[in-house]
Protein backbone atom coordinates (compact mmCIF):
# COMPACT_ATOMS: atom_id res chain seq x y z
CA UNK A 1 0.00 0.00 0.00
CA UNK A 2 1.09 3.28 -0.14
CA UNK A 3 -0.38 5.58 2.92
CA UNK A 4 -0.61 8.80 2.24
CA UNK A 5 -2.07 10.59 5.43
CA UNK A 6 -4.19 8.85 7.93
CA UNK A 7 -5.83 6.92 5.20
CA UNK A 8 -4.91 4.35 2.51
CA UNK A 9 -6.04 1.74 0.23
CA UNK A 10 -4.90 -1.67 -0.40
CA UNK A 11 -5.62 -2.85 -4.16
CA UNK A 12 -7.34 -6.58 -4.49
CA UNK A 13 -7.80 -7.87 -7.53
CA UNK A 14 -9.99 -4.89 -8.25
CA UNK A 15 -10.80 -3.93 -5.12
CA UNK A 16 -10.10 -1.12 -3.04
CA UNK A 17 -9.83 -1.80 0.90
CA UNK A 18 -9.45 1.20 3.37
CA UNK A 19 -6.69 1.12 6.57
CA UNK A 20 -5.55 3.19 9.19
CA UNK A 21 -2.04 4.34 8.91
CA UNK A 22 0.56 5.59 11.10
CA UNK A 23 3.33 7.61 10.42
CA UNK A 24 2.74 7.48 6.70
CA UNK A 25 2.89 3.95 6.93
CA UNK A 26 0.72 1.09 7.10
CA UNK A 27 -0.38 0.29 10.70
CA UNK A 28 -0.32 -3.55 9.57
CA UNK A 29 3.30 -3.24 8.09
CA UNK A 30 4.06 -4.10 4.33
CA UNK A 31 3.13 -7.21 2.92
CA UNK A 32 6.04 -9.35 1.94
CA UNK A 33 6.15 -10.50 -1.52
CA UNK A 34 4.86 -14.46 -2.06
CA UNK A 35 6.50 -17.26 -2.84
CA UNK A 36 4.81 -16.95 -6.30
CA UNK A 37 1.97 -17.00 -8.53
CA UNK A 38 -1.07 -19.58 -7.71
CA UNK A 39 -3.33 -20.49 -10.53
CA UNK A 40 -4.33 -17.58 -12.12
CA UNK A 41 -3.34 -15.26 -9.82
CA UNK A 42 -0.02 -13.84 -10.53
CA UNK A 43 2.42 -13.37 -8.04
CA UNK A 44 1.01 -9.38 -7.68
CA UNK A 45 -2.85 -10.89 -7.20
CA UNK A 46 -1.09 -13.55 -4.48
CA UNK A 47 0.23 -10.68 -2.58
CA UNK A 48 -3.09 -8.62 -2.94
CA UNK A 49 -5.01 -11.63 -1.93
CA UNK A 50 -3.03 -11.74 0.70
CA UNK A 51 -2.80 -8.29 1.78
CA UNK A 52 -6.09 -8.10 2.10
CA UNK A 53 -7.25 -11.20 4.13
CA UNK A 54 -4.44 -10.57 6.59
CA UNK A 55 -6.02 -7.64 6.92
CA UNK A 56 -9.67 -8.87 7.05
CA UNK A 57 -8.65 -11.16 9.56
CA UNK A 58 -5.99 -9.90 12.20
CA UNK A 59 -5.75 -6.06 10.56
CA UNK A 60 -2.60 -7.50 9.88
CA UNK A 61 -0.81 -8.29 13.17
CA UNK A 62 1.28 -11.71 13.60
CA UNK A 63 0.95 -11.85 17.06
CA UNK A 64 -3.50 -11.75 17.05
CA UNK A 65 -5.21 -14.88 18.75
CA UNK A 66 -8.83 -14.88 18.46
CA UNK A 67 -11.50 -15.49 21.05
CA UNK A 68 -11.71 -19.80 19.11
CA UNK A 69 -7.36 -19.50 19.65
CA UNK A 70 -6.76 -18.91 15.80
CA UNK A 71 -3.28 -17.89 15.43
CA UNK A 72 -1.07 -15.18 13.84
CA UNK A 73 -2.22 -12.52 10.97
CA UNK A 74 -3.79 -15.16 8.94
CA UNK A 75 -5.85 -16.72 12.17
CA UNK A 76 -4.61 -20.21 11.23
CA UNK A 77 -6.54 -22.64 13.01
CA UNK A 78 -5.77 -26.05 14.16
CA UNK A 79 -6.37 -27.89 11.17
CA UNK A 80 -4.46 -26.17 8.80
CA UNK A 81 -1.35 -26.10 11.43
CA UNK A 82 -1.74 -29.71 11.47
CA UNK A 83 -1.86 -30.22 7.76
CA UNK A 84 0.91 -27.73 7.81
CA UNK A 85 2.76 -30.21 10.24
CA UNK A 86 3.59 -27.54 12.71
CA UNK A 87 0.94 -29.29 14.58
CA UNK A 88 0.41 -32.70 15.93
CA UNK A 89 -2.50 -34.84 14.26
CA UNK A 90 -5.48 -34.53 17.02
CA UNK A 91 -4.61 -31.18 18.18
CA UNK A 92 -7.92 -29.56 18.97
CA UNK A 93 -7.90 -25.27 19.22
CA UNK A 94 -8.41 -25.59 22.67
CA UNK A 95 -4.82 -27.36 22.61
CA UNK A 96 -2.66 -24.90 20.39
CA UNK A 97 -1.21 -23.21 23.95
CA UNK A 98 0.25 -26.15 25.38
CA UNK A 99 3.59 -26.79 23.81
CA UNK A 100 3.52 -30.46 23.96
CA UNK A 101 0.95 -30.08 20.70
CA UNK A 102 3.58 -28.87 18.74
CA UNK A 103 6.08 -30.71 16.41
CA UNK A 104 9.02 -28.73 16.28
CA UNK A 105 8.74 -28.13 12.48
CA UNK A 106 11.15 -24.88 11.25
CA UNK A 107 11.81 -24.25 15.21
CA UNK A 108 8.04 -23.93 15.91
CA UNK A 109 7.80 -25.50 19.22
CA UNK A 110 4.84 -23.39 20.35
CA UNK A 111 1.41 -21.00 19.65
CA UNK A 112 4.34 -18.12 21.00
CA UNK A 113 7.08 -19.38 18.29
CA UNK A 114 4.45 -19.15 15.45
CA UNK A 115 2.93 -16.01 16.81
CA UNK A 116 6.64 -14.29 16.89
CA UNK A 117 7.99 -15.87 13.32
CA UNK A 118 5.95 -13.53 10.21
CA UNK A 119 8.11 -15.57 7.74
CA UNK A 120 6.42 -18.86 8.73
CA UNK A 121 3.14 -17.67 8.70
CA UNK A 122 3.46 -16.10 5.09
CA UNK A 123 4.85 -19.39 3.82
CA UNK A 124 2.21 -21.62 5.75
CA UNK A 125 -0.72 -19.24 3.97
CA UNK A 126 0.77 -19.43 1.14
CA UNK A 127 1.30 -22.80 1.14
CA UNK A 128 -2.31 -23.29 3.05
CA UNK A 129 -3.99 -21.00 0.14
CA UNK A 130 -1.88 -23.41 -2.93
CA UNK A 131 -3.41 -26.43 -1.28
CA UNK A 132 -6.83 -24.61 -1.10
CA UNK A 133 -6.45 -23.60 -4.91
CA UNK A 134 -5.57 -27.25 -5.90
CA UNK A 135 -8.60 -28.51 -4.16
CA UNK A 136 -11.25 -25.95 -5.59
CA UNK A 137 -9.99 -26.96 -9.42
CA UNK A 138 -10.12 -30.57 -8.66
CA UNK A 139 -13.39 -29.58 -7.35
CA UNK A 140 -14.27 -28.04 -10.35
CA UNK A 141 -14.53 -25.03 -8.92
CA UNK A 142 -12.15 -23.17 -10.22
CA UNK A 143 -11.73 -23.75 -14.02
CA UNK A 144 -9.13 -22.62 -16.59
CA UNK A 145 -11.97 -19.36 -17.22
CA UNK A 146 -12.31 -18.83 -13.60
CA UNK A 147 -11.57 -14.83 -13.45
CA UNK A 148 -8.71 -13.76 -11.01
CA UNK A 149 -11.46 -11.84 -9.29
CA UNK A 150 -13.56 -14.83 -8.29
CA UNK A 151 -10.48 -17.12 -8.19
CA UNK A 152 -9.74 -14.72 -5.41
CA UNK A 153 -13.13 -15.20 -4.02
CA UNK A 154 -13.28 -18.73 -3.95
CA UNK A 155 -9.72 -18.73 -1.83
CA UNK A 156 -11.06 -16.08 0.45
CA UNK A 157 -14.11 -18.30 1.08
CA UNK A 158 -11.77 -21.77 1.54
CA UNK A 159 -9.97 -19.71 3.70
CA UNK A 160 -12.78 -19.15 6.14
CA UNK A 161 -14.83 -22.02 5.81
CA UNK A 162 -12.43 -24.72 4.22
CA UNK A 163 -12.74 -25.98 0.68
CA UNK A 164 -16.29 -28.17 1.74
CA UNK A 165 -17.70 -25.05 2.95
CA UNK A 166 -15.92 -23.49 -0.35
CA UNK A 167 -17.84 -26.24 -2.54
CA UNK A 168 -21.29 -25.49 -0.07
CA UNK A 169 -21.40 -21.45 -0.70
CA UNK A 170 -20.44 -22.44 -4.43
CA UNK A 171 -23.75 -24.45 -4.81
CA UNK A 172 -25.84 -22.85 -2.34
CA UNK A 173 -24.94 -19.70 -1.83
CA UNK A 174 -24.94 -20.35 1.87
CA UNK A 175 -22.17 -20.78 4.37
CA UNK A 176 -21.14 -19.00 7.45
CA UNK A 177 -17.90 -19.34 9.48
CA UNK A 178 -17.57 -18.77 13.40
CA UNK A 179 -18.32 -15.09 13.63
CA UNK A 180 -21.32 -15.20 10.85
CA UNK A 181 -18.44 -14.65 7.80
Amino acid sequence: CVCAGGESRVSFVGADVRHSCQGGRCAAGAQPDPAGAIGNLDQNGVKAYMAQTGYSESGGDYTATNQYGDLGKYQMGAGALIDAGYVKPGTTQSQLSDPNNWTGKNGMNSSSDFLSSPSIQEQTMYNYTTSNYNSLVSKGIITSSTSAEDTAGYLSTAHLLGTGGATKWYTTGSGADANGT
